[in-house]
């Protein structure tokens, strides 16, 4: 028996243990359950009596349904801690390339031009590539005036991050910067001896080469195979300090002067191209003060390069047990609601009748002693009326030209309705009713009445009826004509107020002089109220084009010919409007007067149509007169745009422009000098800081 369980225990293993402390919650879930159980028959006694809770049956469903559920939520438990048997051992050959990391630990790598500094932002680049590789092996190299092989070619990379983290300027012996010596010393102490394409070296330096013959290195690793890929890092134009030592305030000074380091790319460039002219590969990123994804380069440079088998492990795979525990837990959880808490008494109908002619006996008395609220109830033999037939009776209303009376219908159906659809169709017609309160067609003019209270009032109209289209497009987003609605109430009541304004300056300017004012009221302002009138009557077009479109959609029956009705009457007083503005007093231009023709025209066109019953032609001639009314309107406002101007004082014009162009050139003028100004106080600070550069000498 002892062999046996020795041999399960072998052979099983949970991969996830900590999910099994969950499993000390069943205990406690069952003696929850005990303890409410108690409780609820404690209370039931209280409420029936002792004699009546003698008859109870006993708590088994209740004691049942908490262990299926506790069993259901323990398999839960066990799943997650993924149960495994059945291990397979099998070696697995890790393949990779090997990478050297060659440093630049001299102190001109403590300068803060990147943040918080050069060789701390090395560090972290490199810690960051280490964690995404696989089965590369890593080697760390930090160079100075003399390169120290800080740990060897190894798939340690624990080791080798804590290693990289104790890098500093004091790592190497001596200072300076010999990058060919970092080169040679990790082709004869690093790489393993011949030649192979599946090794890298990867440098990070300031480029300030100290006589070392870098290119002469990167020659002889190119001819082995070797590629290189060289980062340099620092400003190249400005410099930066160099400070004494990590985290010091102080900068170092060379014969009175502080020293400033540079990158020199120019050395970095050559070390790569000579590693490519020898055969290998090389590259050159100019990182400068800078960023850069290293672990992106390492996928896009390096990952997909030739590889080599670097070590063998042992992989041992087990078969999961968890799916089983799942399914246990589903089906405990969805048998566990099925069972009733308790069974029902035989003669609990009984009950059941007394408590329900108790509860009618106390609704009959409380209606007794509340007449008011039976008398606001309405009566049962009048139902009120749906929705759909407030909607109908509100559009037979907007039909007659009772608006007011419409849109209340419009808005009691909204309220009452839960189709969506009738909603948006009742926020539509209950805009379209506010509108034609605010404009009726006796007086499309959205300025007719401006600075009295009519104005105040048809704006008020207009924003509730801009709401109510808003609203419709809220319910149908593809509604285009809600949403056209709303540009033109938002358009109409602009118009107002700029009508407002125009007609208080003209006041101010009468009162001011009664004689400028009268002149300045001409012939200009009957063209403007023209052209606003023209665009009144294409808009009116537009919308019986719309009205001619829905009796077209409509079925046929007596909604379609009431409203193949309405867009008859609708039309012929167009026609009307029309006519009225083709023959006014004011002489309209050429261009206007041609097309209030054609508009006339297409018109009658639509009429006619409309006579026959011919819905689809009339809505093409309604839409051809909206365009040529709209194009009448524009050329009147272009003529009154013309005529202004030649109305006042040439001179005084004159003089304006004369007394601006000045202004204007001389502003461009300071302008463009203080630019020219600050591009060359720039220049000279650049020339300044870049200086003579020092002679390296020292560790810098």
């Amino acid at each position: 028996m002892n062999s046996i369980l020795l041999v399960a225990a072998a052979t099983w293993r949970v991969a996830h243990p900590a999910w099994l402390a969950l499993l000390a919650l069943a205990p406690i879930a069952l003696l929850a359950a005990w303890f409410c159980i108690r409780q609820r028959r404690a209370g039931l006694r209280r409420f029936i009596g002792e004699a009546a809770a003698a008859r109870l049956p006993r708590n088994g469903l209740a004691w049942t349904r908490a262990a299926i559920a506790s069993i259901g939520a323990a398999s839960l438990a066990v799943a997650a801690a993924r149960p495994q048997t059945d291990p397979v051992t099998e070696d697995v050959a890790v393949r990779g390339r090997d990478l050297v990391f060659l440093v630049d630990v001299s102190r001109s790598m403590l300068s803060r031009d990147v943040v918080p500094d050069r060789l701390s932002r090395t560090k972290i680049w490199i810690n960051d590539l280490v964690n995404t590789l696989g089965g590369d092996r890593v080697a760390l190299v930090a160079f100075a005036g003399v390169p120290v092989v800080k740990c060897p070619l190894t798939l340690d990379h624990g080791f080798f991050r804590m290693e990289l983290d104790d890098l500093s300027p004091t790592t190497s012996p001596r200072g300076g910067t010999l990058i060919g010596d970092a080169i040679r010393k990790a082709m004869s102490d690093v790489f393993e001896p011949g030649q192979g394409r599946h090794r890298d070296i990867i440098l990070f330096t300031d480029g300030e080469d100290q006589g070392s013959f870098p290119i002469e290195a990167a020659k002889a690793a190119g001819e082995a195979g070797v590629r290189i890929i060289a980062i340099g890092i620092g400003s190249e134009l400005e410099g930066a300090l160099v400070p004494t030592d990590s985290g010091a305030a102080g900068y170092i000074e060379h014969e009175g002067a502080q020293v400033r380091s540079r990158l020199d790319g120019t050395t970095l460039a050559a070390v790569a191209h000579a590693a490519r002219e020898a055969g290998g590969q090389g590259v050159f990123l100019n990182v400068g003060t800078g960023t850069m994804d290293l672990d992106t380069i390492y996928r896009d440079l390096i990952a997909s390069a030739e590889t080599i088998e670097t070590s063998q492990v042992a992989n041992v795979t087990y078969r999961e047990l968890f799916p089983w525990f799942v399914g246990l837990a589903l089906t405990c959880l969805a048998i566990e609601p099925l069972i009733p808490l308790s069974r029902r008494l035989r003669r609990s109908g009984e009950g059941t009748i007394h408590r329900t002619a108790a509860t009618a006996l106390a609704l009959a008395s409380m209606t007794i002693l509340s007449p008011e609220l039976k008398a606001a109830q309405p009566a049962t033999d009048a139902p009120s009326p749906s929705a759909a037939e407030v909607y109908n009776e509100g559009r037979r209303m907007f039909l007659e030209g009772k608006h007011a009376e419409a849109a209340e219908r419009f808005r009691a159906a909204d309220v009452a309705t839960r189709d969506a659809d009738l909603g948006a169709k009742a926020r539509y017609n209950l805009g379209l009713a506010l509108y034609r309160q605010a404009f009726p067609a006796a007086d499309a003019s959205p300025a007719a009445s401006p600075g009295n209270p009519d104005a105040r009032q048809r704006l008020s109209l207009l924003e509730a009826a801009s709401r109510a289209f808003q609203s419709a497009v809220e319910i149908d987003p593809t509604d285009q004509a809600a949403a056209r609605n709303v540009e033109m109430c938002r358009r109409r009541m602009q118009e107002i107020r700029d009508e407002e304004q125009r007609q208080q300056q003209q006041q101010q300017s009468k009162e001011g002089d009664q004689s400028q004012s009268q002149g300045s009221q001409g012939q200009p302002g009957d063209g403007e109220s023209r052209s606003d009138q023209l665009s009144d009557l294409a808009r009116r077009q537009r919308e019986a084009a719309e009205q001619s479109a829905k009796a077209e959609a409509g079925e046929a029956g007596a909604d379609r010919d009431r409203d193949a009705k309405a867009a008859r009457q609708t039309q012929q007083q167009l026609n009307e409007d029309t006519k009225r503005q083709q023959d006014s007093s004011g002489q309209p231009s050429e261009r206007t007067g041609e097309q209030l023709k054609k508009a006339r025209e297409a018109q009658q066109q639509a009429s006619e149509a409309l006579e026959r019953g011919d819905l689809g032609e009339a809505r093409q001639r309604q839409e051809q007169a909206a365009e040529h009314l709209e194009s009448a309107a524009a050329s009147e406002r272009e003529a009154a745009k013309r005529e202004e101007p030649s109305k006042s004082d040439g001179r005084h014009d004159q003089r304006a422009s004369e007394s601006r162009q000045p202004a204007y050139d001389q502003t461009a003028a300071q302008l463009l000098d203080r630019e020219r100004r600050l591009r060359e106080a720039r220049r000279q600070a650049f020339r300044a800081m870049r200086g003579t550069p020092q002679p390296v000498e020292r560790d810098w």
